[in-house]
């Protein structure tokens, strides 16, 4: 099973003890969608405009090494419609529905463009809102991950 799969078919699929959920999060345009697809060989809509495409959870599922690995794409922050507290509750809902259904996130990865040459005021408050969500405890789980290489003369 590889590739896009929704949010409710997700809470139906059997739990496996090799089940891996990741939430890849971020501002918009950091390229979470894009990273989600060209790792899982997914097809699920990317913007190329000036507004947000992803408005909902989505999941693109992949095996790797014996896991079934799924990715979690979630609406990015500083979004052009909603809120980032809007936002949030978005991924909360989604996450309390999937705990109820049996699912645990494993890990979340945290996007950031290489060519923001610095931590903007909604990134920084996002971070500390993850910590204080995560406790110190989880927080291993989180990896923040750069993209946008290509666009950038390193």
């Amino acid at each position: 099973m590889t590739g896009a799969e929704s949010s409710e078919n997700s809470f139906t699929t059997p739990n496996y003890d090799n089940d891996i959920f990741i939430a890849v999060m971020g501002a918009t345009g950091a390229g979470k969608t894009t990273f989600i697809n060209t790792t899982s060989g997914s097809n699920l809509t990317i913007g190329h405009g000036l507004e947000s495409e992803t408005k909902d959870v989505a999941l693109a599922t992949f095996h790797h090494r014996g896991y079934r690995i799924f990715l979690i794409d979630t609406p990015g922050f500083d979004d052009t419609h909603n809120s980032d507290t809007a936002i949030l509750k978005t991924i909360a809902g989604w996450l309390e529905l999937a705990h109820r259904g049996g699912k645990r996130l494993n890990g979340l990865l945290y996007l950031h463009r290489i060519t923001d040459i610095r931590v903007s005021g909604m990134s920084h408050r996002n971070m500390k809102l993850f910590n204080k969500l995560c406790g110190k405890e989880s927080m291993k789980n989180v990896v923040l991950c750069t993209t946008m290489w290509n666009k950038e003369d390193i």
